[in-house]
């Protein structure tokens, strides 16, 4: 008898586990389906000439870049639930201007700032030049969303 109750204790602890295992899958499976309607419903930012691309981005997220002959080139996304958590832009290929890190409150996280040859001038969180403006002072540095 109480090999009996061990067995159905055990049997009993495996059907909860699985049971919280599956309900954690599928609202994984949840939000990636969110995220990615939610990229797929706002608007296109591409330039003509350029394809959009999406992908898989982290572990709920999709990314969204403007690709032409195989490379980067104009605005590139990534989003986690229904935000933009990161937002910058591709010069072929190359990491150009301003690329913003945002939380998923609409908070400035970080700023990174590259020349025309995708070097790093500027990062809010290491400041590189002292005659950088602080990320504060920039015009375009906001987490505003697309939905």
């Amino acid at each position: 008898m109480g090999l009996t109750v061990v067995l159905l204790s055990l049997a009993g602890v495996t059907a909860l586990a699985w049971l919280a295992y599956s309900r954690t899958v599928r609202s994984i499976h949840d939000d990636v389906r969110r995220t990615y309607a939610a990229v797929t419903e706002s608007e296109d930012p591409c330039r003509a000439g350029t394809e959009a691309v999406l992908r898989r981005w982290s572990e709920l997220g999709w990314s969204r870049s403007c690709v032409r002959d195989g490379l980067p080139d104009g605005p590139w996304e990534a989003w986690s639930g229904e935000v933009i958590v990161i937002r910058g832009f591709y010069t072929e290929g190359l990491r150009t201007g301003r690329w913003v890190w945002c939380s998923r409150d609409g908070d400035v996280t970080r700023i990174l700032e590259y020349d025309p040859a995708g070097a790093v001038i500027r990062d809010s969180k290491r400041e590189l030049s002292p005659f950088a403006p602080a990320p504060e002072e920039s015009q375009d540095s906001s987490c505003s969303q697309a939905r």
